[in-house]
């Protein structure tokens, strides 16, 4: 039976009318929200945080003294995502103050007694500050618990404020999220004095640990006799503390008192008369130990692998890891006095391989919030080896030579202010093919390959950069992950830029906007030192820009006509003078966009109400003077390329959307269905397309149906390409499927083809099977030639102390086959914790992109 307000309707057949109807009151809305939770279950979960209810299966009022004590047996407690749940309670008030209070509630009069709570405002505080205290003990402790953001009602208010203490007994369990973090036989909390005693206590206490990539020490378990909490600190006697999750843990650091204290970013933990217990081996004395949950680990070690590859040959490899937080923060406490605190990692593989040597592959990464952060990046090997993979030529024609084989790459990015920002990034490697060979993936997501240099201030819509490119290597890869004969480096390159700035109205409405763009700085083209020849490409150059464009509505229509003209000059051409260059253009874009709203809802696909837009779009382009052929400059970017030309571009986008709740209740719109169609068309198609007004047509096409439309849960569907009517054939065309068939799995599959070729196929599976299983395939299938390019399979265990991982596969950039056999161990937050997808990540909006 609900106790939503003072007691229960047992309880209110005691009491006066006025408080019948208020039980009674309460019952209804209290069952109304639950018809309302299974209608829209998602509005429901932001209800649930800001719930306080009490239930009882029978109670007693009893008063002695100045005490009022509620006996209720069975007790199941509400506070938003919390829920306390034990055998029998007692709740303890101050006898005065109830009675004044159930008289205040139905209107009796009486004499003076001492005072009741505080002013509404005051009391609305504290009664949620109350509300926090109790929610802590069954957050892990560790976590900080959110505040109830709605004020609760008076009545409510008040029957926090008037109990002073909770007395629970027999399997006390509280829970959140419906995660279940502490369980005890015994606990007495005092409301007013933030102070709790437990007895048979099991405790999880949640860590969050900021850098762990793999997820790392998510959870301490600890078992005590007696715990005992005040504040922010708890102490524990004779306390078993261990990362292992097993009933009986298979390992624990045994203390006599151990104390774990709160602070703003990181647990404490100091443990005293201390032993270390692990299966199957006598105890171990350990000294006191003080231990910081964002500290380094104990002992470094994140796992060791093992195998066979065509490449390698037998290797076996073992990886040193941890954190060095402690470390820097001293070294920037020299420095810097501010609240943020120092977050750094560190790992270190080495080991052997009977085909290549012994490798050392090592990692830094560090960051102060607001001040700057970066990593770094080495790898060294002495190879041994023969059998050097892609590029084995250099563009000259020339072999790639290597011996001691080694590249160090670093980013780093440095806030100077709140407007001013550096970034710093550094590259430097021994041959053409390392980077390649021991980052094989690395290239794809990663940017170009580089030293630069970026300085950049902003302010509003005004920009300033001081940037600064060059190549410590004699060759570059480009955006295709391949060997590029020349590199633009920018030896000093000042621009400015202003964003849409109004200067004035030339009518009511009708504004004048400024974009403007000056740059200067020296430019130079650095080419391939294995070439027969290197020309000399470099220049000073000089850029003025300016657009002037008036944006208006004419009725629903938006209209921006501009005009742009840009100047360049440039200190040396191929001809061995200085130039200059004008280049002027004009057009307008033409805009609008038409909806309808259907009033359709569905919960079980997630759908509240669907909006239909159309927005066609109209641009049309016409650079009509530009000085000089592009041949007569050095060819820097596509600024020295550009030539006279006149478009008109056409698109058309449709889109249906829907209302999505989010889990914390907020509201988004999502788009079930995205079709973008554009067509260019060229005026004057002999001068700019060879005698055809249609240029390329481009198309994008994203279906995502709600919930378990078409009997595949989350499904994805992609379809973009672009076809050109020039060549009669298509560019490149790209599909693309995604679902998730069950819990914990996901399946990808994807098709994509450029000019004249069949393309490569890819397909991708990862699932979780009875929580510690897990199993992945990939492959890509390349259809030009029939054969496999790459494929891998894993199968996956995660116990409570370790993970194994047996991963066969097929290496689709150097074409190395291996077999692994990878062991992480989590003994007191060993390891880098579980990968997120054994099976890789699927595209398509279900995860990420594809990786082997």
């Amino acid at each position: 039976m609900a106790l939503p307000c003072l007691a229960s309707p047992t309880l209110a057949q005691g009491l006066p009318p006025g408080v019948e109807q208020l039980v009674d009151s309460e019952r209804r809305a209290v069952e109304a929200r639950r018809r309302l939770e299974k209608l829209h279950q998602q509005a429901a979960s932001k209800e649930d945080r800001d719930k306080f209810e009490i239930q009882a299966d029978g109670e007693e009022r009893v008063s002695v003294g100045d005490k009022t004590f509620w006996t209720l047996n069975n007790l199941r407690l509400q506070i938003g995502q919390l829920r306390l749940r034990s055998d029998s309670a007692v709740l303890v008030f101050d006898r005065d103050e109830y009675d004044a209070l159930r008289k205040a509630l139905v209107g009796q009069k009486g004499a003076p007694r001492r005072s009741l709570a505080p002013p509404y405002r005051q009391k609305g505080e504290l009664a949620r500050m109350r509300i926090r205290r109790l929610a802590e003990i069954g957050s892990g402790f560790s976590r900080p618990v959110p505040a109830i953001k709605e004020m609760l009602p008076e009545h409510k208010q008040h029957l926090i404020l008037l109990i002073r203490s909770i007395y629970a007994k027999g399997s006390v369990s509280f829970e959140t999220d419906g995660t279940q973090n502490l369980l005890c036989e015994k606990l007495w909390f005092s409301m007013v004095s933030d102070r709790a005693v437990m007895e048979d206590v099991k405790l999880r206490i949640p860590l969050d640990r900021p850098g762990d990539s793999g997820g790392g020490l998510s959870s301490f378990y600890l078992e005590a006799k007696k715990i005992v909490k005040q504040s922010h600190r708890l102490v524990a006697y004779d306390a078993k503390m261990s990362t292992c999750n097993a009933g009986d843990p298979h390992y624990a650091l045994r203390s006599d008192r151990l104390s774990v204290v709160q602070g703003k970013d990181s647990v404490r933990f100091v443990g005293e008369g201390n032993h270390l217990d692990v299966e199957g081996i006598p105890s171990v004395g350990l000294p006191d130990y003080t231990f910081y949950s964002d500290q380094e680990n104990w002992i470094p070690i994140q796992g060791f692998r093992f195998g066979s590859s065509r490449n390698l040959g037998f290797f076996a490899l073992v990886k040193f890891g941890g954190r060095w937080n402690d470390l820097g923060q001293s070294v920037v406490d020299l420095f810097h006095d501010g609240p943020e605190k120092f977050r750094g990692e560190w790992y270190l593989e080495t080991g052997y391989s009977d085909r290549r040597g012994v490798p050392l592959d090592a990692g830094l990464s560090y960051a102060l919030p607001g001040s700057f952060a970066g990593d770094i990046d080495y790898f060294f090997l002495k190879d041994q080896g023969t059998d050097i993979r892609s590029p084995k030529t250099r563009l000259g024609g020339q072999p790639v030579t290597y011996e001691d084989r080694q590249f160090a790459r670093t980013s780093n990015r440095f806030l100077l202010g709140e407007s001013l920002r550096l970034d710093f990034q550094l590259m430097k490697s021994t041959d053409e093919a390392v980077y390649l060979e021991f980052r094989p993936n690395a290239l794809k997501g990663e940017e170009p390959l580089e030293t630069s240099l970026d300085l950049r201030y902003q302010e509003s819509n005004y920009l300033v950069r001081l940037t600064g490119r060059t190549n410590l290597d004699d060759y570059q890869y480009d955006g295709t992950v391949r060997l590029t004969p020349k590199f633009k480096e920018e030896l000093g390159y000042l621009r400015m830029d202003a964003y849409s700035a109004p200067l004035f109205e030339l009518v009511d409405g009708v504004p004048l906007v400024l974009d403007a763009e000056v740059g200067q700085g020296y430019l130079e083209n650095k080419f391939d030192a294995s070439l027969p020849t290197s020309p000399r490409e470099k220049s000073y150059r000089s850029d003025i820009g300016l657009e002037l464009s008036t944006p208006m509505r004419l009725g629903p229509w938006a209209l921006r006509p501009y005009f742009s003209g840009k100047d360049l000059w440039y200190s040396d051409t191929p001809g061995q003078e200085s130039k200059n260059r004008v280049l002027l253009e004009a057009g307008i874009t033409l805009s609008t966009r038409v909806w309808r709203d259907f009033d359709v809802s569905w919960t079980k696909l997630g759908i509240h109400g669907l909006r239909h837009e159309i927005i066609p779009e109209v641009r049309i382009g016409d650079r009509f003077q530009v000085s000089d052929a592009a041949s007569e400059f050095y060819q820097f970017d596509e600024t020295d390329a550009l030539d006279e030309g006149s478009f008109v571009d056409v698109g058309l986008l449709n889109r249906v959307r829907t209302q999505k709740r989010t889990a914390d209740g907020s509201e988004i719109f999502s788009d079930m269905v995205w079709i973008d169609l554009v067509q260019r068309l060229y005026p004057d198609k002999e001068r700019d397309n060879g005698g055809n007004v249609l240029g390329l047509f481009e198309y994008e096409v994203i279906l995502r149906p709600a919930g378990s439309m078409l009997l595949l849960p989350d499904l994805r569907l992609l379809f973009e390409g672009e076809y050109d009517w020039n060549l009669g054939g298509w560019r490149t065309r790209n599909m693309g499927m995604a679902f998730a068939p069950h819990a914990g799995a996901t399946i990808a599959g994807e098709w994509r083809s450029g000019l004249d070729g069949d393309g490569n196929g890819s397909i991708n599976y990862g699932a979780r099977f009875w929580k510690r299983w897990g199993f992945g395939y990939g492959l890509v299938y390349d259809f030009e030639f029939s054969q496999v390019r790459s494929q891998s399979i894993s199968m996956m265990r995660e116990d409570h102390d370790w993970i194994f991982m047996v991963i066969f596969g097929q290496d689709e950039i150097t074409g190395d086959r291996s077999v692994r056999f990878q062991f992480t161990p989590k003994f007191l937050g060993l390891g880098s914790g579980r990968n997120a997808y054994i099976g890789g990540d699927p595209a398509f909006g279900v995860r990420n992109t594809t990786n082997y």
